[in-house]
């Protein structure tokens, strides 16, 4: 999350972390395909999501998580452009969906690599400490319906 938050600060742009935990009601809705509003889960979630300063980006770990998200947002009646919504490891299926989001794909083959690497270096005697910086790749879908309705400003950090 440091990454994260120097990136967003480095633009000018507020940032605000928030960690919800929505694991068992994100279970269930890709169990049953519908969402337990009157869950706690949901309903903490919800609050928060109401809670937040628009507009807004939110990171989760993953697709499934984000197709969470798209029900709340919708049963929110938060507007497209005001919400970009991102995951990790876009290698799950992704809702279809007509709202902005972007994906951040971590280099698994290459971290797997590197870490035989450096097992097999320790293995051997190395005792050299290693430092290894792997880029992600960032795929952003959609985007022209978040940048609409924000600010020329704002557009332009983007």
């Amino acid at each position: 999350m440091l990454g994260y938050t120097a990136a967003v600060n480095s633009l000018g742009l507020p940032c605000n972390i928030m960690i919800s935990h929505v694991d068992n009601a994100v279970y269930e809705f890709v169990k049953n395909g519908t969402i337990n509003r009157e869950s706690s889960e949901y309903i903490c979630f919800r609050k928060t999501i109401e809670g937040m300063r628009l507009p807004a980006a939110l990171l989760s770990t993953n697709p499934m998580t984000n197709a969470f998200i798209y029900e709340v947002l919708e049963d929110l009646e938060i507007p497209n452009d005001q919400v970009i919504l991102g995951h990790f490891d876009s290698n799950q299926p992704a809702k279809i969906t007509d709202r902005c989001y972007f994906e951040v794909d971590q280099p698994l083959i290459e971290m797997g690599e590197r870490t035989i690497q450096i097992l097999m270096s320790k293995i051997a005697g190395g005792k050299e400490r290693q430092q290894v910086v792997l880029k992600p790749k960032l795929t952003i879908h959609n985007l022209s319906c978040f940048t609409a309705g924000i600010n020329p400003g704002w557009k332009h950090s983007l």
